[in-house]
């Protein structure tokens, strides 16, 4: 869906509401379009697409589009309901129908615009501009988020996350890295993320993060005195067995075969105690 970059929407109704449990068996079709923001597990059908949806996820209901769920447990979603405050013609963005984890900022957002849709006495006209003002920065952080058909691989957007993500992995090779996490610590989409990753790295984003901790543990072998099970746990592979398997994966030799040949190696240039 196509969104005007600089004209405020008009909010027509917004809040946190519940939803029944339900099997598709309620379509909506509303003449204004609609963000939901979830907390809970679904499946949501707006058109011809179905969406799997966990809490994170958000997904925009173009106008005139019919739309439906499946709710196995009730739950509560932020929804805001809004439309273009007139006809324009100028620069567009395309904001994506479905995002599968939404960054804190933007759940924020949502709910400072709630706060002010509902306050006592907010309904005059400074409120209602700031409410739209909310909504607008809203629209175009989602744009620029994009979907797994938005972000090309040499923008900007994507250099930022990727710096953001391969320093989150430097800073956390001792922790668990699993890919929905990291997903998630970014704020773009699980496909989306390892597709591009590849693209740029050449290497699967597991594959990147095993030899980062290998490259680690070949310091740790050759610098430290700590044991071979020590060195597994600091870097992020805590069954010594799992470890000896992943480093000859990557290493060529086993851990004890690397730190036995680089301290060998490293004999002819060190100084010979007097």
């Amino acid at each position: 869906m196509d969104w005007p970059t600089m004209m405020v929407p008009k909010i027509v109704s917004c809040g946190y509401f519940s939803h029944a449990p339900d099997a598709y068996e309620v379509v909506y079709n509303c003449p204004t379009h609609i963000i939901h923001l979830y907390t809970y597990y679904a499946t949501a059908r707006i058109g011809d697409r179905h969406y799997a949806i966990e809490p994170g996820a958000m997904t925009i209901t173009p106008a005139g589009v019919d739309s439906s769920y499946s709710v196995p447990e009730e739950g509560r979603h932020w929804c805001v309901h809004f439309r273009p405050a007139e006809e324009a013609e100028e620069p567009m963005v395309s904001l994506p129908e479905f995002l599968s984890c939404v960054g804190q900022g933007l759940h924020d957002s949502l709910r400072r615009i709630q706060t002010l849709a509902n306050r006592t006495g907010g309904h005059d006209a400074v409120t209602r501009h700031r409410e739209s003002l909310l909504l607008q920065e809203f629209l175009l952080a989602v744009a620029e988020e994009g979907n797994d058909a938005g972000v090309p691989v040499g923008s900007t957007r994507l250099d930022s996350v990727l710096s953001e993500l391969t320093t989150h992995i430097e800073a956390n090779l001792s922790r668990p890295l699993p890919v929905p996490d990291l997903a998630r610590k970014v704020r773009i989409s699980q496909n989306y993320l390892s597709r591009r990753f590849r693209e740029r790295f050449g290497q699967t984003l597991p594959g990147y993060i095993l030899k980062r901790r290998i490259e680690m543990a070949k310091y740790y072998l050759e610098a430290t005195s700590l044991t071979v099970g020590e060195v597994a746990a600091r870097v992020g592979i805590p069954d010594p067995q799992y470890f000896n398997k992943q480093f000859r994966k990557v290493a060529g030799r086993s851990p004890t075969a690397f730190r036995r040949g680089a301290r060998t190696d490293g004999q002819d240039v060190r100084p010979t105690e007097t």
